[in-house]
């Protein structure tokens, strides 16, 4: 019965342990100290356990508001025990986890401890959870932070009864039913961009609709916006994201059940952006100095008018400031005329006046778009201009002009375009690899990636941005940087061509040695039409026996290295011409016998791949004292390896060359192995090395005793005795 019962309570446990994980919604490991502690979204419950007594998790967050509420839970018991141990800490205080401005004893009975206290709001503060309770050991726990928000005030059924909203402080509420309505109202004393954010617990997978969000103008009941928020939805908002555009006057924001869901608590929070004035341009804007406020993505509807000083006005600036690397972009339109006059001009320019990029649009056209560049962060401007002495259009028609800018993690950094300003890039692996966005913005743009790696293998990969084709072909240059006296130079390793598979492209497998190595894109073939975007990346494996590149030739060829009882090293045909030589040396005359075969990978060995067709590879081995005779010239191939015994080779420097022989064999691996036999060994050099290992000086002695003897006397007697031997040995066997 007791089993029984224990067996219960084990189920109910999981049981509860498994509805904290499905609340919480979501469930990340956490981190053994602060250096890596994991940061805890806003709103939502983060699950863990401590796997030891004496143990700690460490938690990180960034403040959105004066005041921050933890909320710590886990499985309850009947314990008055304390469980764990929850303290807050400033980022200065976290490295020593000392002065903690927060902290809470959650004992095993208290299944929710909240906390609230004050916190500036972009600061970043931490979290440690530890016990020293072995009954707390694997506990599930979970923790949420927040900002301290107010609560609705019912009855706000209607926007008569709305509680007002305070633009950037959240205010919870719940729908108690499903026929319960919440009505917020927000005044705003002029224009601005009103953004409505909802944020409730996700569920995850569950697509129905947990609420619909709804804003009204000031009559209650004409709908301005609206948005949808499902049940795996963390946070939701207009799909604009700086909000609708309202003038000033109050609106209403109505929430409702979506009909999936009743009795879910959410959080509503409001948030005013200021329109700018320059959705529409503002004269005077004809020098850089005026030029006006451009957002990325918003058009901007100017025209080439008079100016308020009368003026005709032939140049609008506009200007945009990035914080960072991004692609940048414009395009301009206007009303389509029957003509191929020029009718605008348009140059993209640096904060040096350097053109960027430039278009001319003619009046037969109604949208014409710049190609998309990458540049560096900084300020530039866009001239909206006409050439009247050119024969340009005198017209006032109005343009509408749009400037995009996107920002993309791991980008190249413009000017990037030789080696002293190459971008640093981080090596990936296959199951991780790091991706940098880049792009050849003009058929004479090139592009320079620098990475450090110890030696082993790298796959360079190229990712298309054209929707799995791309029309420009790119050349790669793999090279190391050399100094002599002074004068640097690029030595090259390898250089290939970029062709697309399914808009992707892997190099063929590449050996390197310790060093920093510089990858030179440049276009072979150049397409305006996709503006030469790409994705870089480097998949990089240590591994000391492996080839490195260039070894081409015998003076560059690779050693060797030393196994227990052999000589070996990996490396692939990197395309049809690859040849790789390699060196070793013997001091002694040996047997050995010389393996070579294809060398699957291990990933290719999981998935089962065999080559498709029967590779072949050439080998020739020679000694270093004759370079014109091989004294093995065979191959082997993907089906069959090659191995050849070679008695009494004589000491010496040898090489080995393999070559490609047939079919593409970018990524195919080999390995070279020289094996030592056991009976390597000659008798007569045998003999001599044990005569070498003889230790004489034990036969000192004995050569001293000797000549002691007197030998003239000790001679006869020895005579004497050989004859009587040999009497006896004619009585005993006499002859025939």
């Amino acid at each position: 019965m007791k089993t029984g019962k224990r067996l219960l309570a084990a189920l109910l446990a999981l049981i509860m342990a498994l509805s904290v994980v499905s609340v919480a919604g979501v469930s990340i490991a956490s981190a053994a100290d602060y250096t890596s502690a994991t940061t805890l979204p806003a709103g939502m419950a983060v699950s863990g356990t401590l796997s030891a007594a004496g143990t700690k998790n460490w938690y990180k967050f960034t403040a959105t508001a004066p005041a921050t509420q933890l909320t710590f839970t886990h499985t309850a018991n009947t314990s008055d025990q304390v469980f764990f141990t929850v303290q807050v800490f400033t980022a200065a205080n976290a490295p020593a986890a000392a002065n903690a401005m927060v902290k809470i004893d959650s004992l095993g009975k208290e299944a929710t401890t909240p906390s609230s206290f004050s916190t500036a709001s972009g600061s970043t503060y931490y979290i440690s959870v530890e016990t020293n309770n072995a009954s707390a050991v694997n506990t599930l726990y979970t923790v949420k932070v927040s900002a301290s928000v107010s609560a609705e005030v019912e009855s706000n059924n209607t926007s008569g009864t709305a509680n007002t909203l305070t633009p950037g402080t959240p205010v919870k509420g719940i729908l108690s039913s499903a026929d319960d309505i919440d009505f917020f109202k927000v005044t705003l004393d002029t224009a601005y961009y009103l953004n409505i954010t909802l944020t409730h617990t996700p569920k995850a997978g569950v697509t129905a609709k947990y609420f619909d969000v709804t804003i009204f103008s000031a009559d209650g009941t004409t709908r301005v916006d609206s948005f949808a928020s499902a049940g795996q939805d963390a946070t939701k908002s207009w799909s604009d994201a700086e909000g609708v555009a309202v003038k000033a006057g109050t609106y209403y924001i109505r929430v409702i059940d979506g009909g999936a869901v009743s009795g879910v608590e959410y959080q509503i929070t409001a948030t005013l952006t200021t329109i700018p004035d320059h959705d529409v341009e503002v004269e005077n804007n004809n020098t850089t100095s005026d030029a006006n406020l451009i957002t990325s993505g918003r058009p901007m509807i100017g025209a080439l008018d008079v100016t308020k000083e009368l003026a005709k006005d032939t140049d609008d600036y506009y200007k945009i400031s990035l914080a960072s690397s991004a692609f940048l972009s414009f395009t301009i339109s206007h009303a389509v005329a029957n003509t191929s006059d020029v009718y605008f001009r348009v140059k993209l320019m640096d904060s040096k006046g350097n053109e960027v990029s430039s278009v001319v649009s003619k009046g037969n056209e109604n949208n014409v778009a710049s190609t998309k560049e990458s540049v560096a962060a900084g300020t530039y401007y866009v001239r909206v201009y006409k050439d009247i002495a050119a024969g340009d259009a005198d017209t006032v028609i109005p343009y509408t002009l749009v400037l995009t800018s996107a920002v993309v993690s791991g980008m190249e950094a413009e000017p990037n375009n030789d080696y002293t300003s190459a971008t640093s890039i981080n090596t990936g692996t296959s199951a991780s690899p790091v991706v940098y966005a880049a792009s050849l913005s003009t058929k004479d743009d090139v592009d320079y990636f620098t990475f450090t790696v110890k030696r082993g293998y790298a796959y360079i990969r190229f990712y298309s941005r054209g929707n799995g084709a791309c029309n420009t072909i790119y050349h790669v240059d793999v090279n190391k940087i050399s100094t002599n006296a002074g004068v640097v130079s690029e030595i090259a390793i390898k250089n290939f061509d970029v062709d697309y598979v399914n808009g992707e492209f892997s190099s063929a497998c590449l050996g390197l040695e310790d060093g920093t190595y510089f990858l030179k894109v440049t276009p072979r073939h150049y397409d305006n039409s996709i503006q030469g975007e790409y994705g870089i990346g480097v998949q990089y494996s240590a591994y000391t026996g492996y080839e490195t590149e260039a070894n081409d030739t015998k003076e560059t060829a690779d050693a060797l290295i030393s196994g227990s009882d052999s000589l070996y090293i990996g490396g692939s045909a990197f395309d049809k011409a690859d040849v790789d030589w390699f060196t070793f040396k013997t001091s002694e005359v040996i047997n050995a016998t010389f393996i070579f075969k294809r060398e699957y990978t291990n990933a290719e060995i999981s998935a089962g791949i065999k080559d498709s067709q029967n590779f072949v590879w050439n080998v020739k081995v020679y000694n270093s004292t004759n370079m014109t005779t091989p004294i093995i010239a065979d191959s082997f191939t993907s089906s069959k390896e090659l191995s050849k015994a070679v008695k009494n080779l004589a000491k010496g420097t040898y090489y080995i060359q393999v070559s490609a022989n047939s079919g593409a064999f970018t990524n195919k691996d080999y390995s070279v192995t020289v094996k030592r036999n056991a009976d390597s060994k000659p008798w007569y050099v045998q003999f001599l090395e044990n005569l070498k290992k003889i230790d004489w000086s034990n036969l000192k002695s004995m050569f001293a005793f000797l000549t002691k003897i007197n030998w003239a006397q000790v001679i006869p007697i020895l005579v004497q005795t050989g004859k009587r031997l040999v009497e006896f040995i004619k009585i005993v066997f006499p002859r025939d």
